[in-house]
């Protein structure tokens, strides 16, 4: 499964550099549909062991990558010297985008893999897990936020246009994320609301894990331009710091407060992140105003 996904991932990555969002679009919807519609039929076929639907789960996202591939390598298959080095450029942004994939799938499981290592109570996993599930739906403004921006830098053709991006969109994004800081102190009733009073007691948590992703929803213009200035090597750089901390500080935190620990973590990470990634668009910005005066780095870089 794993092995599958990360093809998946490069397929993303290829689809990303090459501009194709509609294809990238088709993907990321094309691939829980296939899974769920794998896993339904063969539950309506009356399968009752777990073997052939863990096939199933496995083979849907490779059996997509199999049809996509030849699609996209057709798409660089020129045989000119330039189109060699097109492709070569290409491969290497795409091989950093692919580590920042990897890096960013695998932080987002490791909490409750974390968690799993210590002796806590089912309730207050299930708690922390359900809290995180409503923090999702953050994590999906900000991809989403991402993939609006991310074309949109690509298409600039300076670093002064990019810093202006930034300018505008990072202010703006801040002052709507304060404006929902208040609704912070009400997701007692958001998680009873949603998955019964039982769960209210983790509002809390759920507060906490909000708080780191609305850092990140204000660096989603900065992630863009980092992107978007062919520096693909510092977003892999900061994914797989945040992959090591996350784990590490994780694993502290979580022996000695619980969920309260890798709440804390989660939220703590995410937002440095995001300020990491906020400063390195600035300066990638001005370090292409200050060299070539062009916003297009090396891809390989």
């Amino acid at each position: 499964g794993a092995a599958a996904m990360l093809f998946v991932d490069l397929l993303r990555a290829l689809l990303q550099t090459q501009q194709r969002f509609a294809a990238y679009a088709v993907v990321e919807f094309l691939v829980p549909v296939l899974r769920a519609g794998a896993v339904a039929g063969l539950a309506k076929l009356g399968f009752a062991v777990a073997g052939p639907f863990l096939v199933a789960y496995v083979a849907a996202p490779a059996a997509l990558v199999l049809v996509l591939w030849r699609i996209v390598a057709r798409s660089s298959g020129d045989s000119t010297a330039d189109s060699f080095q097109v492709a070569g450029d290409l491969r290497r942004f795409a091989g950093w985008v692919l580590v920042a994939c990897v890096c960013t799938s695998i932080a987002q499981n490791a909490d409750m893999l974390i968690l799993g290592l210590f002796p806590i109570s089912r309730e207050s996993v299930g708690g922390y897990g359900a809290a995180r599930t409503m923090m999702q739906v953050g994590d999906l403004a900000v991809l989403s936020l991402f993939s609006v921006f991310l074309p949109y830098a690509s298409g600039l053709n300076s670093s002064k246009a990019m810093a202006r991006m930034l300018r505008v969109w990072t202010p703006g994004l801040g002052v709507c994320c304060l404006l929902t800081v208040p609704l912070l102190f009400h997701m007692d009733w958001v998680m009873a609301i949603v998955f019964g009073e039982p769960y209210a007691g983790f509002g809390a948590v759920l507060a906490v894990l909000l708080a780191g992703t609305l850092v990140s929803v204000v660096s989603a213009p900065a992630g863009a331009v980092v992107y978007g200035a062919g520096y693909p090597r510092i977003i892999a750089l900061l994914e797989g710091i945040k992959l090591i901390t996350l784990v590490g500080g994780g694993t502290v935190l979580v022996s000695r407060y619980g969920i309260w620990g890798m709440a804390c973590t989660m939220a703590t990470v995410k937002g440095t992140i995001g300020v990491l990634t906020f400063g390195a668009a600035v300066w990638v910005t001005g370090k292409a105003t200050q060299t070539t005066g062009e916003p297009n780095g090396d891809d390989s870089r």
